[in-house]
């Protein structure tokens, strides 16, 4: 065992819980990338702060990423520039020096935060990536008290209000918020437009190779940090009362892994990190049928685009705001629930999966497209910046 583990499964989680957060939130560097998209008349070009990502300017292989952020970052630049506007860019945790002169804040975080107080002339636009703060808290304790109900296992609040609070929507002149239609509803007081953003895929993979009488008996979960809010332990729960099925996990949170570890079923196959388009990625793509992600609070679930993109039918919450092509979504997050539905979905005809599968990956290639991706956020900030001139 080396060191890192020692250290995961003997400190008390609290300690390993708080040191994650601060490595999390920590400052991201000095690094302010400015003057994109500058013309030689630039007096008469809005000026824009984005507090969001940087890591789109350091990518080295596009093809490699963890997640959807960088490309859909530089997307949203695109879309700045496409609008005649300059920008400048910085991580949202970006605790340099923020001129006053700008005419834009947009994003989310301490360095949006910040940047208002600073630019008190400017327009915000808030860039929510995942619901509303109330909502997503209130989703969240629900989850935690139906872990203690069932196990006594006390999970604090992970995500709610991590990047997002109250004060941000109260504040927001726009809000460009990932979702469905009739997500708008949650902040009616507010000017909300609506985005979907990508998922990660292999042009390599071929969906063919998939038998799917023995796919149908195996289930995919890949999510990240906040594995109670995306429902692992309850799905923890229903395969230990399905030992013939199978429940394939990725991308679980370390910190999570260990406090769910004693409930964990021995039909759970813990496969770490997978690296989206590698040989291994691939492989356990091909073994499941099905993406299972009972979440409740994602704005638009990217792991569940990527599954899609790969031809896993998703098996997913309504909260999710993930439009499923037709299949209808999970009864509820409680886990005689998901029984029933895992069970109905395992003994479903295998040649009609495999037609179900094609189907679900050519509507995610054109519904959750990185191009519908640039094209509707450049249309948002064109009605956005037409409105106030």
């Amino acid at each position: 065992m080396n060191i890192k583990n020692i250290i995961l499964n003997n400190i008390p989680l609290p300690i390993i819980r708080f040191l994650r957060d601060y490595k999390f939130q920590g400052a991201s560097g000095k690094e302010m990338f400015r003057n994109i998209g500058v013309g030689v008349d630039y007096s008469c070009q809005p000026k824009v702060l984005l507090c969001y990502v940087t890591n789109t300017f350091h990518i080295q292989d596009w093809a490699k990423q963890k997640g959807t952020r960088g490309v859909e970052c530089a997307a949203l630049i695109e879309s700045l520039v496409n609008n005649n506007c300059r920008i400048d860019v910085c991580a949202y945790n970006y605790d340099g020096t923020i001129s006053n002169d700008y005419d834009y804040v947009m994003g989310f975080g301490p360095a949006y935060r910040k940047a208002l107080e600073r630019n008190p002339q400017a327009k915000s636009i808030l860039y929510l990536t995942e619901k509303p703060p109330f909502y997503s808290l209130q989703k969240e304790k629900e989850r935690i008290a139906y872990l203690y109900e069932r196990h006594h296992i006390k999970a604090p609040v992970n995500r709610s209000g991590l990047f997002f609070n109250d004060e941000d929507i109260d504040k927001a002149d726009y809000i460009v918020m990932m979702g469905k239609n009739g997500d708008e509803k949650l902040l009616t007081s507010k000017k909300v437009f609506l985005i979907s953003p990508t998922g990660l895929k292999s042009d390599g993979y071929d969906l063919k190779n998939k038998d799917f009488n023995k796919a149908k008996k195996h289930f995919l979960w890949m999510g990240s940090r906040g594995a109670v809010l995306k429902g692992l332990d309850i799905l923890y729960d229903a395969f230990s009362e399905m030992p013939d099925l199978v429940l394939h996990v990725a991308g679980l949170d370390s910190v999570d892994r260990r406090m769910l570890s004693k409930i964990k079923p021995s039909n759970v196959i813990d496969h770490g990190y997978l690296q989206i388009g590698s040989e291994y990625a691939n492989k356990v793509f091909n073994e499941c049928a099905f993406f299972l992600f009972p979440s409740c609070t994602e704005a638009v679930s990217t792991s569940t685009l990527t599954a899609m993109n790969f031809g896993l039918i998703p098996l997913v919450t309504r909260e999710m705001s993930v439009e499923t092509n037709g299949i209808d979504y999970l009864k509820s997050f409680h886990v005689n629930d998901i029984v029933e539905e895992v069970e109905k979905w395992s003994e479903a005809d295998s040649s009609t999966l495999s037609k179900q599968a094609e189907l679900v990956r050519g509507f995610a290639k054109d519904r959750y497209s990185l191009n519908r991706y640039s094209q509707t956020m450049s249309h948002i900030l064109q009605i956005i910046f037409n409105y106030e001139q």
